[in-house]
Formats: structure tokens, sequence, C-alpha cells
């Protein structure tokens, strides 16, 4: 009689193991199947991120792949205006702090539970599993966090990259920074290419070297205007970031005035390149005193031609005692005087007098010998 209550038992119990093991495998497989289902969908969802569109003024991101060490070591946007043949290079800090959208975070985590809801542009592959998701959801999450459209992106060994690419002072809209700008020797080499066929086949070699969801065909339209830009007409910037803590957070407020400086929104007019009414903060003053306090001679002068570029009326030139080490710019009111600071590499703005028909009086400090 025992014996059978205990064969009666262990029957009983390998049933409700059995029942147990069933339901497990069919809650498991529910999850992983709604999981996947969810994942296809959300791919759909915002899988165009990763398609490339061709634009009259085409946003082209960068990426710079550092094979060594398995990330994206710089962050560049082009912005090329191709009415107006201007061109404009933007440094995006790869470092800079990146906090996703609720609605974006909670689609990218179906695609990729590796997602955080705060990222870096470098450590873009640590969160998803494939190149063509980091590059085109990387596109995607730049678009929602600037609030800018981006056309296509093209990724650029590190090696290729910085036989075009080198370190100088661009503007931030907070005095000049670390940016990346064109080589020299590179600008040189392009001065070659001022046909259409000979840029389109040059396009054509650069497309074979790198990996871009645009087209060669695509890219190559853009020959005729790319051929046509003028040195004078590039410009460098790079997005502006502060240290909070321990992170690096980008000052939003100040690079939507840089992408509208930029022409990202893709609002171009006629003849379009930069004068004194293109700047990105503060009231304009268009007429100005430029001395120079260096020992070098002619540095007034050199500024002097590179302000009128820039549309300045420069009243008087001259020189100034003592020497300074950093630039001072005077102005006659307090908030005046913010566009001059992207002109130099550290400079001071004063509120005082100024000569008698000019709006600020510039003294060149040996900071900012060359402009």
């Amino acid at each position: 009689m025992g014996k059978q209550v205990f064969h009666i038992f262990i029957v009983g119990f390998l049933k409700a193991l059995l029942v147990i093991a069933c339901m497990f495998v069919c809650a498991a497989g529910g999850f992983f199947g709604t999981r996947y289902y969810y994942q296809q969908k959300n791919v759909s969802a915002v899988g165009k991120a990763s398609e490339a569109t061709r634009d009259e003024v085409a946003k082209h991101l960068i990426y710079v792949w550092d094979e060594d060490k398995k990330r994206i070591s710089y962050c560049l946007l082009e912005v090329f205006d191709s009415r107006n043949q201007e061109l404009s290079f933007l440094t995006l800090p790869v470092a800079g702090q990146i906090t996703l959208s609720g609605e974006l975070f909670q689609k990218l985590y179906r695609i990729s539970p590796e997602v955080p809801q705060m990222m870096r542009i470098s450590r873009l592959h640590d969160y998803f599993k494939t190149d063509d998701q980091a590059y085109g959801y990387g596109m995607t999450i730049l678009e929602d966090y600037f609030e800018i459209s981006i056309s296509y992106y093209t990724v650029v060994p590190k090696a290729d990259f910085l036989k075009r690419f080198t370190t100088g002072k661009v503007k931030s809209g907070k005095g000049k920074v670390d940016g990346m700008v064109l080589r020299e020797e590179y600008l040189s080499e392009m001065s070659a290419y001022t046909d259409k066929d000979s840029m389109k086949k040059y396009l054509g070699e650069i497309h074979k070297k790198t990996k871009s969801n645009l087209g060669s065909r695509d890219r190559q339209s853009y020959a005729e205007a790319y051929a046509g830009v003028k040195r004078e007409n590039i410009r460098y910037y790079a997005l502006p970031t502060a240290m909070e803590g321990s992170n690096r957070i980008f000052d939003l407020e100040k690079a939507e005035k840089i992408f509208e400086k930029c022409n990202v929104d893709g609002n171009a007019v006629a003849g379009g390149s930069q004068t004194a009414d293109d700047n990105i903060s503060g009231p304009v003053l268009k007429k100005i005193v430029i001395l120079n306090s260096t020992e070098t001679s002619g540095v007034a002068a050199k500024w002097k031609d590179t302000f009128q570029k820039r549309g300045y009326e420069v009243r008087e030139i001259g020189n100034y005692s003592p020497q300074l080490d950093k630039t001072r710019i005077v102005v006659k009111e307090d908030g005046q005087g913010e566009e001059f600071l992207d002109y130099f590499s550290e400079a001071e703005l004063h509120t005082g007098k100024v000569p008698e028909g000019a709006d600020a009086q510039i003294i060149i400090g040996t900071g900012d010998i060359q402009p």
C-alpha cells in the first residue's frame, strides 16, 4: 500500500514538473517571439534613419573609424550648399554626452537592449550589433538630439582622414577652440580639380575607400558644385561643450546658432557668403579700429584684410602699447562684441571708450599674430 502511494506521488510530481516546464517554454517562447516582433516592427519604424537623401544643402555626417581602438575617433558634419558653393565643417566632439528622448530611447532599446539613454558618439558600436545599425541609428540619434536633418553618412578610416584633416583653431560661439580643419597640402591638391569631370572622378575614387549610405552616382552628382568651391568659402566650427561634473555636455543653444549660421535647415539665399551680419551671437558692430600691441610688424594690416573680407569697415589701423598677451576687444556697452570672440584664440571683452566713429576697438595680442 505504501509503495503504491509513493508511486502515485512520484507520477503526480513528475506530471506537475512537466506541466511547469511546458508553461515555462511557452512563456519564454512568447516573450522572445514578442520581443522579436517588436524588434522587427521598430526596425521598420526607425529604419529610415539609414536612408540617404540628396539635398541641395547636403548635411553629410562623417564618422572617422579607429580600427585599433574599435571606436569612432572623430565626427564631423559637412554642410555643403551646392547652390552657393559654400562648405562648412562642424566638429562634433565624440566625448560629448547625448541624451536620448524618451520616445527614441524606447524604440532603440527594443532593437538593442545595450542602448543607454545617455551615450557618446565614440561608443556607438558598443550599443548596436552591426555597422549599419551603429551608423544608421547614430544618424537618427544626432538628428533627434540636435533637432536637425542629416542627408547621409560616410565612414572614413582614421589614417585616410588624417591625410586630409588636422587640428586647428575654429569658431564655436564661445571663442576659438580646437577643431578639425583641412590641411593646406590637401587644399592645394584639391585646387587641381576645377572642372566637373575631374572632380567626378575624384569623388568616385574616394567612394571606393569609404563606406556610405549614399551611392557613388548620387555623390558624384555634386561634382560640378564641389569644383566651384573657393577657399574663402570654406568655414570651420566646433559644437561647444562644457564640463558638468564628470560629463561633457553640449551647449544646445549655441549649437543651434551655429547650425543656423551654416544653413543646416537649407534656407540658403543667393550670395550667402559670410559677412558681418553672419554672426553666431550678439549685436553686429560694423565699424572697427584695429591696433597691434605685438612687436611683429604688419599684424594690424593682416587683420584688416581678414575683417574687410567678412564685411566689416575698418576705420583705422595702428600700434598700441603696452604689449598684450591676449587680444582685447573694447565695445561701448555690455553685451556687445561677442561676435568677435570667434576670430581669436583667447580674447577678452571690455566695455569702455572707443575711437570716434567706430563701434569697437580691437587690440591684437601676441596670441593672435596670425589671423
